[in-house]
This record gives C-alpha cells, sequence and structure tokens, in this order.
C-alpha cells in the first residue's frame, strides 16, 4: 500500500523519494540496499530531530493491516538514537494506534579491512 516504498522513483531528480515527506535529512541512497537499487537514507549531522510521512489513501475500517521494513545501521562513529515508528491516523489526525520501537545504539568504531 505504501507509495514508492522501494524509494525506486524520484520524478523531480531532487534525490529524495517520490511519494515520502520532503526534507533533505531523507534520501535515496545506493550505498546500502536491500532489495532493488535504492534504500531511504536518513541523515542528520546536527542531532536534530525530523520525522519523515506518507499519507495511506482507501484505508478502511475493520481490516487489519501489516507494515514490514528493514533498518540497516551502518557502522558509525557517532552514538545516537533511532525511533521508528508507525502511526495511524483519523481523517482529523488523531492517533488511533501507534507502535514504536526505539533503538539506542553505542559509539561503535568502524573496522579496517
Amino acid at each position: 500500500m505504501l507509495a514508492n516504498g522501494g524509494f525506486e522513483a524520484d520524478a523531480d531528480g531532487n534525490s529524495r523519494p517520490d511519494g515520502w515527506s520532503s526534507t533533505g535529512r531523507f534520501t535515496r541512497s545506493t550505498a546500502v540496499v536491500r532489495t532493488n537499487s535504492y534504500s531511504g537514507r536518513h541523515a542528520a549531522t546536527d542531532n536534530a530531530n525530523y520525522t519523515i510521512t506518507q499519507t495511506i489513501p482507501s484505508v478502511r475500517p475493520g481490516t487489519s493491516y501489516r507494515f514490514s521494513g528493514w533498518l540497516i545501521i551502518p557502522a558509525t562513529t557517532d552514538s545516537f538514537f533511532i525511533r521508528p515508528q508507525v502511526r495511524w491516523l483519523s481523517t482529523s489526525g488523531r492517533v488511533l494506534r501507534s507502535c514504536l520501537k526505539r533503538v539506542t545504539l553505542p559509539t561503535v568504531v568502524p573496522s579496517s579491512g
């Protein structure tokens, strides 16, 4: 149901995957790819918070939906946390359900070679 779930489409050539909210902190990347040719890349060098969203039309009440995704975190010298969250909202924006997973990562020194 996701539009551009594989991050392949970028019709305007701005390096941001079409169908997802627009922010310079979320771009397409070929560096670490799970399937297809691209992945979504999150990057914040100032420890800022930001949110990536997508509106999914035609969700029906009483219907079960599942979401699955991959989170690949390459080795880094930075310590940070990421909070992947899927929220189901009403048409008025009220949170109906929220699935949250907080991941805290220690500083990792990349291995050489």
